[in-house]
């Protein structure tokens, strides 16, 4: 949602790979601590779009900062000659995830980085 804006809860249950079940109860959760929004969908009142909320964009950016930070701490205990293999291989592995979640969402290979 941060990175794509409001979803559907089928959109996200598709980007995600999760039972639909626990996603639902995990976005309720998340509406009742204030860090999610839900609204019937525009087009089809049967759809729930749900959207982060400005406390959601907080934390989001929080937890983004602090991941960020970790990571930082991490490279940097790799040897500096070694780090470029290292993010060498990370960029593969985040290629190969992004294909593979856009595959399991449906999205045709090559547009995942559209989105």
């Amino acid at each position: 949602m941060a990175r794509f804006g409001p979803l559907t809860l089928a959109d996200l249950g598709r980007r995600t790979s999760l039972d639909k079940g626990w996603l639902s109860r995990a976005v309720e959760t998340l509406v009742q601590e204030g860090l999610l929004t839900k609204a019937l969908g525009d087009a089809d009142r049967r759809t729930i779009r749900i959207a982060l909320s400005p406390a959601g964009e907080t934390r989001y950016q929080q937890l983004n900062e602090t991941l960020n930070a970790h990571a930082e701490r991490v490279m940097a205990r790799i040897p500096p000659a070694e780090r470029e293999q290292v993010a060498h291989a990370l960029a593969l592995l985040h290629q190969a995830l992004q294909t593979e979640g856009a595959e399991t969402a449906g999205i045709p290979s090559g547009e995942e980085e559209d989105r």
